[in-house]
Formats: C-alpha cells, structure tokens, sequence
C-alpha cells in the first residue's frame, strides 16, 4: 500500500471516523483542527512504528505535518536518508 493511503486510513479512522467525508491528500489537518497537538504524537508514534523511521522534534513542523501529502514527502525523505 502506498504511503498516502497508510496515512489517509490512519488518519481518518483515527481523528475523523464519526464524519463521512473523506479527506483529501491535500486537505489541511492541522489548521482544520482535525489533528490536534496531542492527535500529533500519537500520528507521530504511528509514524514512527509502521514506517521504521525516528521523527526528531524539531521535524514536527508545520511545513512537514500540514497534509497527507507534506507528511508523505517527509516521510519518503526520511526513508531515503536510510538507504
């Protein structure tokens, strides 16, 4: 499964399971306030676990967590830098 979808389940069964909607790749979950700070560290855990990759503090920016998409490309550098 690709890493976008991982994330779009995750994320919805975890943060936004009583909406119907489905969010999009591109949809703002932090501004939206569908991720909130402690939804981050749990997101974070998740990540770190099914990815096998370590997420530093000072990563968990805005422009690496606004998105499905900014979190797949971070998380698609991350992997890299272990290869």
């Amino acid at each position: 499964m690709e890493i976008n979808k991982i994330l779009s389940t995750y994320i919805t069964n975890e943060f936004v399971q009583d909406q119907p909607e489905k969010i999009a790749f591109n949809d703002d979950i932090l501004s939206s306030g569908i991720v909130d700070s402690i939804g981050m560290i749990r997101l974070v855990n998740f990540i770190e676990k099914e990815f096998g990759i370590e997420v530093l503090s000072e990563e968990m920016t805005f422009d690496n967590f606004k998105s499905i998409e900014t979190i797949t490309d971070y998380i698609q550098q991350k992997i890299t830098q272990l290869i």
